[in-house]
């Protein structure tokens, strides 16, 4: 939890209120965690606690589906405290593997529900529908495109109840979820008397966070102020993002404060996630070397004082997750053909039909399995067969796992440990950075881990 990390790790004030209670997206680029891969023929378990999202997944299919190595089997196990993440985990990767949908509009529309608060009423119909689809799913039956690769076994029939109550709210018609009224909320909690001048504490925020940082400086400070004050971070075209993203929509405990129950303990249902850091820094920040990438990461009138990039996070974004979807679609790399032009690689596809498309997702996803944990850490990770885990991937709101022995003993001898740093954690300091990493490796020199690169 973030108060394990902050008591552990950080030692510094409470950040709950700016960073929320759970962590709906990552603070750091995608990676593949098979890299480097495991031995000629040989499958692997991957481990990945608290991620917030599934980009490392998709990178690590995409990945093993260049590599040519689809046939040997691979298994993520994705831990989260809250079961609300595991469903949502569930709907990106719905999502992703949607061969109904065009590559393009299926980039967008995972990026809509993945990082706006606010979506359009065609994405929102959408997810009614593949939430009907989840809810057979976690009920055991067989109908969802996802049943050959998500292994709902480890979850307790407990936890499988709130994932389909969640899944049930997801619907249209299910009970409102005024969510721009619950963000205001937020933000005017979390600014205080600062409310009146929102927009001055969002510029400072960037230009000593995001806007300070390598890669961060592609999150225009337009679209980063945009994404505080509304909640929407990724914009397609002329649309009306004027829906409720209820994905993002999870429980918080809290106390009644009023009435003859007051003091009981309850279960309160919000937007309970990041406000400060934003969807930005999984997949707007970074991306790997391809064809005329150079020019969608260009500095125009570097060294100068209207320095600024050609290009923003949005389009890094959308770039990152084309190139993972065309991976798995295909097995062939992304390749623009026009500098900065994003697109411009799709014409590959323009003589491929749906069939098709279907057939070669499902190669790239033979032997892939997705198993999700819930509930406290320890415990589910203790339920794991000792020496089990390949590679382990640790999120900030994770770090403190170094310390836990379940985690240690489900490792293999030699496994690959990748820890998030927190160089994207906007309200951190500087100081409060380093001090956050270096910690980190503290905690693994300290339990024997050898630290092999940055």
């Amino acid at each position: 939890s973030l108060r394990d990390t902050e008591r552990l790790v950080w030692n510094t004030s409470s950040r709950s209120d700016a960073l929320g209670q759970h962590a709906l997206w990552g603070f750091s680029p995608a990676r593949d965690l098979l890299d480097p891969p495991p031995a000629a023929g040989g499958g692997a378990t991957v481990l990945l606690a608290s991620p917030g999202d599934v980009r490392h997944v998709l990178k690590t299919i995409a990945a093993r589906r260049l590599r040519g190595g689809a046939k040997a089997p691979v298994t993520f196990l994705v831990h989260e405290t809250s079961v609300e993440l595991v469903a949502r985990h569930l709907l990106l990767l719905r999502v992703a593997f949607d061969w109904e949908l065009p590559l393009r509009q299926r980039a967008a529309v995972w990026l809509e529900l993945f990082g706006n608060a606010l979506v359009q009423e065609r994405t929102e119909t959408y997810v009614s529908r593949l939430a009907a689809e989840l809810l057979d799913l976690a009920s055991g039956g067989d109908a969802c495109d996802l049943a050959d690769v998500a292994d709902l076994g480890r979850l307790k029939f407990r936890d499988r109840d709130v994932l389909a109550a969640g899944l049930q709210a997801w619907r249209a018609s299910s009970a409102p979820f005024d969510i721009a009224d619950l963000w205001d909320r937020r933000v005017r909690a979390h600014l205080g008397t600062r409310y009146d001048a929102a927009d001055g504490s969002f510029d400072w925020d960037y230009r000593k966070g995001l806007g300070s940082q390598a890669g961060g400086d592609l999150v225009h400070l337009k679209q980063y102020r945009h994404w505080r004050r509304t909640g929407v971070a990724f914009e397609f075209g002329d649309q009306t993002y004027a829906r409720p993203n209820r994905t993002l929509a999870t429980f918080v405990e809290g106390r009644l404060t009023r009435g003859k129950d007051r003091g009981l303990k309850k279960e309160v249902r919000g937007y309970w996630g990041d406000m400060a850091v934003g969807p930005f820094a999984g997949l707007g920040v970074a991306c790997d070397a391809g064809p005329h990438v150079d020019a969608l990461l260009e500095v125009a009138d570097r060294g100068h004082a209207t320095e600024q990039r050609k290009h923003n996070a949005t389009e890094v974004a959308v770039y990152n997750v084309l190139s993972y979807l065309f991976a798995i679609e295909t097995g062939a790399p992304y390749a623009m053909t026009r500098p900065g032009d994003i697109f411009s690689g799709l014409g590959a596809l323009k003589d491929r039909d749906a069939v098709a498309h279907a057939e070669h997702i499902v190669e790239s996803l033979d032997g892939v399995a997705f198993a999700p944990l819930a509930g406290p850490a320890d415990a589910a990770l203790a339920r794991l067969a000792p020496g089990s885990v390949d590679a382990a991937y640790l999120s900030v709101n994770a770090a403190q796992l170094l310390e836990s022995p379940a985690f240690r003993a489900a490792l293999k001898p030699g496994a690959a440990v990748t820890a998030e740093k927190a160089r994207l954690v906007v309200p951190l300091t500087d100081q409060e950075k380093r001090t956050f990493d270096g910690k980190v490796r503290d905690l693994a020199k300290a339990h024997g881990f050898a630290e092999a690169h940055d």
